[in-house]
């Protein structure tokens, strides 16, 4: 397919790579930026435009990979009737495209994207408005992913918030976690072992099956001494108290 990719960040980045890869071919970029949008397409041999009107005339797919207020900013003032026009956003409705085409839908790689992402693992979630855009983009996920899920809106937007709890609130906790390490002079890496550990758990067994420590077996002295250990650590001190008495609930209910 010929795709262009409004765009010029890691999510941008990631599916340009992946296009290449499996034999497609970025016809453009489009982006405000013009260093960044010229540098990408110099690498992948493709036209560097400013807005979605400019973009060939053999362009099959424009993927909007761009924040979420970006998207609805800048499909205001698109008409792009016969191209199928697609958003990689968790969050956002497919309808915000309705008026740029009859063909449009959504894209969206369930993983937190880095300039490294590589892995043709990483479940695509599609949605389409009609039968000719759903069979194209997943005909397009396909040639990238071996994980491909058609899910509408209302689908997508819970494993959007169920992403969100379970990547940015858990990375939060290590961020605690290291942020105590270094403050204490113990290694946060020696830890890293122990989150594995509890990932590749997480392939076989439930985590309610997976829980460990003090709150799970009751431990009150356990509990207290690691509240006293916090005293200088005001800001994880209530967070301990909170997540334990939560997780004593939670396991013992």
């Amino acid at each position: 397919m010929n795709i262009a990719i409004v765009g010029t960040g890691k999510v941008a980045c990631f599916f340009a790579n992946q296009f290449i890869k499996t034999n497609h071919k970025i016809v453009a970029f489009v982006g405000r930026n013009e260093y960044n949008t010229t540098t990408l397409a110099q690498k992948y041999k493709a036209l560097a435009i400013k807005s979605i009107q400019q973009i060939p005339s053999n362009t099959d797919v424009v993927l909007i990979a761009i924040t979420d207020a970006a998207i609805i900013e800048v499909v205001k003032e698109v008409s792009c009737p016969n191209v199928i026009i697609a958003h990689t956003a968790g969050g956002v409705h497919k309808n915000v495209l309705q008026n740029s085409s009859k063909n449009y839908g959504v894209f969206y790689p369930l993983q937190s994207i880095t300039s490294s992402s590589k892995s043709l693992e990483y479940p695509i979630i599609i949605d389409g408005s009609n039968a000719f855009t759903l069979q194209s983009l997943e005909i397009l996920a396909k040639s990238i992913s071996n994980n491909v899920v058609v899910g509408d809106d209302a689908y997508r937007n819970k494993l959007h918030l169920a992403a969100v709890i379970t990547n940015n609130f858990s990375n939060y906790l290590y961020a605690l976690a290291e942020d105590f390490c270094k403050e204490e002079e113990v290694e946060f890496k020696l830890l890293l072992p122990l989150i594995q550990e509890t990932v590749n758990r997480l392939q076989t067994q439930s985590p309610k099956d997976s829980f460990t420590g003090p709150a799970v077996r009751n431990d009150v002295a356990t509990i207290q001494k690691h509240v006293k250990m916090l005293d200088s650590h005001p800001n994880i001190k209530p967070i301990y108290e909170f997540l334990t008495a939560e997780l004593i609930k939670y396991h013992h209910k």
